[in-house]
């Protein structure tokens, strides 16, 4: 049996480990933090050279021998994203559901959670991830703005502008949460809003060409095809893969 399959729980009985940590020295608890970071570090080697598979299985590793809070988290968050590199999503949701349990005020494993479902557009388990990640951490203008965004996928447009005008009053220099405002305008009928927001985006930031888009789109939804063609041209000059989305729009 080797000292791996030892430490991640193949202890064939108590009197082997005395033996095994009486050979190693030292205390057991220390013994076993040691081959935990060992196995962190294994698994860390193997996600830089793109064996994520491998990595996972090096946390994992970490977790049964060490599975103390602190280390124990870091390993399964490590895991989780470990399984998103190697497109096992249902793994990496119980990683971070382990992670959860274990720390249940982490607002960050709330949220990448919530991606998850999110991307599954399974969005009303998105928004409870959501809301737990900004009941935790309210003053975290990110959390907000994914909670927006599951309301907008949801249709609750109501909801989702509320969000997105708290992330705009957080921060105002930031184009964001203007542009999910937009968004939001567009998505209710009311362009001429939709085309405030779209400006002020690009007022910020303007190589943030998806806005180009959206502003393009709601001057065609608005029956201005000039104002929706002078979009189409800043696509076209700066950034042509974004124009067919566009010219399709008008079309």
């Amino acid at each position: 049996m080797s000292l791996w399959s030892i430490g991640a729980g193949g202890l064939g009985s108590t009197t082997t480990a005395d033996l095994l940590f009486s050979a190693l020295g030292g205390d057991q608890q220390t013994q076993m933090q040691t081959l935990a970071q060992t196995a962190l570090a294994r698994g860390a080697d193997r996600y830089t050279s793109g064996d994520y598979t491998g990595a996972a299985r090096a946390f994992r590793s970490a977790v049964a021998l060490d599975p103390s809070h602190d280390n124990a988290i870091k390993a399964f968050n490590l895991m989780a994203t470990a399984y998103l590199q190697a497109n096992d999503t249902a793994d990496a949701m119980k990683a971070y559901k382990s992670s959860i349990s274990m720390a249940p005020d982490d607002d960050s494993a709330h949220v990448k959670l919530g991606n998850i479902y999110f991307s599954q557009q399974d969005y009303v388990n998105a928004e409870k991830e959501y809301t737990m990640a900004v009941r935790i951490s309210p003053t975290s203008s990110a959390n907000i703005l994914s909670l927006g965004q599951a309301y907008l996928a949801e249709g609750k447009y109501r909801d989702a502008e509320q969000q997105f005008q708290q992330v705009i009053k957080m921060d105002p220099a930031h184009e964001s949460g203007y542009y999910a405002l937009g968004q939001t305008f567009s998505k209710e009928g009311r362009y001429n809003d939709a085309v405030a927001q779209f400006q002020k985006v690009i007022g910020i930031k303007s190589d943030f060409y998806q806005a180009y888009v959206d502003l393009g789109s709601a001057y065609a939804d608005l029956n201005q095809p000039d104002k929706a063609q002078e979009q189409l041209d800043v696509l076209n000059k700066n950034k042509p893969d974004l124009a067919p989305l566009l010219s399709q729009y008008i079309d």
